[in-house]
């Protein structure tokens, strides 16, 4: 599900992280689940030098999705393929894939990032203290 291909430079963390405030963050619940996202970022994020020139696949939506602690994202598939760049997180915070019935266990460390086959199921729970942040590049 998650496969690391490498990392950003801080001015790119730092960057991303400075977009977080201008964010408007919608949050979305049902039952146990509950996330924050905030799209329509595609255009801040292609100012970025190093994403518009190191992610030339046409880009589909551009996003960050936040857990706040004890927010889980319940297990689901989405389509296609995608990138995420973790912003902020801390160890109690997982990622689970499920592949050929086999669960899976990710944690994604600040700063890498990491190819997704959003077709697989998974989830994300954060049972650490503070929020999980990460930018989504989702591709067409």
């Amino acid at each position: 599900m998650y496969t690391e291909i490498g990392s950003v430079s801080a001015e790119t963390l730092s960057a991303l992280k400075a977009l977080l405030p201008q964010m408007k963050w919608q949050t979305f619940g049902r039952d146990e689940m509950f996330i924050q996202m905030s799209g329509g970022c595609v255009e801040l994020a292609q100012e970025i030098p190093e994403l518009s020139g190191r992610f030339t696949e046409e880009w589909k939506q551009a996003s960050f999705i936040k857990l706040r602690p004890g927010d889980h994202l319940l297990r689901h598939a989405d389509t296609g393929y995608g990138y995420h760049i973790p912003i902020e997180t801390s160890p109690e915070a997982l990622s689970l894939s499920y592949v050929d019935g086999e669960r899976i266990e990710h944690h994604l460390d600040v700063g890498k990032i990491y190819h997704t086959d959003r077709s697989i199921e998974h989830e994300s729970f954060n049972a650490g203290s503070i929020d999980r942040t990460h930018f989504l590049l989702e591709l067409k």
